[in-house]
C-alpha cells in the first residue's frame, strides 16, 4: 500500500517533504479530535488519523527513493517531524483522560510521561547509534511503525488507555535493548 500511494504521489508534484508534513498534519488532527471528544468517536477517529498518519510516514521515503529525492536533509526533517507528532499524540491522552485519576493504579500522567519519554529514547538510541557508526541499529519492539500501530489498534477497541501502558513499556525496553545492542557492536 505504501509503494501504491507513493507511486501516485510520484505522477504529481507532492515532495517527500510535503508528505511528512502531510503525515504530521494527520497525527496532529488526529491527537486534537483525541483530545477533546472524550467518547468512543475520539478514540475511533484518532486510531484512524494515526493509522493514515502512520502510512505516510513510510511513503515519504519511498517517495524519496521512487524520485531520487534521498538527502541527508530530507531524512532529518522527517525525524523532527516523527518527533513532534509523536509528542502531541503522548500528550493528546492528558486530555483525552483528563477524568481518569489513575491507569492500573499510577496517575494517568505519569503514563503519559514515560510513554513520551521511552518513545524519544527509542528514537534517540537509533540516531545516537548512526552517529557512532551503527549503520543498523533498528533492532527491539517499539520501532515507529510498531508504536503507531499499537495505538491504532487499542484507539479503535476503545482501550487507547490500554496502548499506552504498553508502549510505556515496551519502549524503554527497547530503548535498553538498543543501548545493550550498541555496547556488543562497538565493543567487537
Amino acid at each position: 500500500m505504501v509503494v501504491w500511494i507513493a507511486k501516485q504521489f510520484q505522477k504529481t508534484k507532492v515532495t517527500p517533504n510535503q508528505v511528512s508534513i502531510m503525515g504530521t498534519i494527520l497525527a496532529i488532527g488526529g491527537s486534537i479530535i483525541f483530545y477533546f471528544i472524550y467518547d468512543y468517536w475520539g478514540s475511533l477517529l484518532f486510531g484512524i488519523f494515526i493509522f493514515f498518519a502512520g502510512i505516510f510516514d513510510g511513503v515519504d521515503g519511498t517517495l524519496a527513493r521512487l524520485t531520487k529525492r534521498e538527502s541527508i536533509l530530507g531524512g532529518y526533517y522527517d525525524s523532527i517531524m516523527d518527533r513532534y507528532a509523536d509528542t502531541i499524540i503522548m500528550l493528546s491522552f492528558l486530555g483525552h483522560y483528563s477524568s481518569l485519576s489513575s491507569i492500573i493504579g499510577v496517575p494517568c500522567v505519569v503514563w503519559v510521561v514515560f510513554a513520551l519519554m521511552g518513545t524519544l529514547l527509542v528514537s534517540y538510541t537509533r540516531a545516537r547509534a548512526e552517529a557512532a557508526g551503527i549503520k543498523n541499529c533498528d533492532v527491539g519492539l517499539a520501532a515507529r511503525s510498531e508504536r503507531l500501530f499499537t495505538l491504532v489498534i487499542f484507539s479503535i477497541l476503545n482501550y487507547a488507555y490500554i496502548g499506552l501502558v504498553i508502549l510505556a513499556i515496551i519502549t524503554h525496553l527497547t530503548a535498553i535493548y538498543r543501548i545493550y545492542f550498541v555496547h556488543r557492536e562497538l565493543k567487537s
